[in-house]
C-alpha cells in the first residue's frame, strides 16, 4: 500500500492542480494553489524519471 501511495503522489498533485485551475473559481488563491501543486507533480516525476533513468544505467554498466 506504502509503494502504491508514494507511486501514486505525483499524479495526485496533478490532478489537484487542474481541479485548482480548471474546475473550481479562478480567484487568485485558487490558481497560485493550482500552479503550485502542478509545479510539485511535474518536479517530483522529473526527479524520479532522472534517478530511475541513472540507477538503471548504473544497474547495466555494473553488469559488464
Amino acid at each position: 500500500m506504502e509503494k502504491m501511495m508514494y507511486e501514486l503522489r505525483p499524479h495526485f498533485y496533478l490532478l489537484a492542480a487542474f481541479y485548482a485551475l480548471v474546475i473550481s473559481r479562478a480567484s487568485p488563491v485558487m490558481v497560485l494553489s493550482g500552479l503550485t501543486l502542478l509545479g510539485c507533480g511535474l518536479w517530483v516525476l522529473r526527479v524520479r524519471s532522472d534517478y530511475r533513468r541513472r540507477r538503471k544505467y548504473r544497474q547495466l554498466r555494473n553488469r559488464h
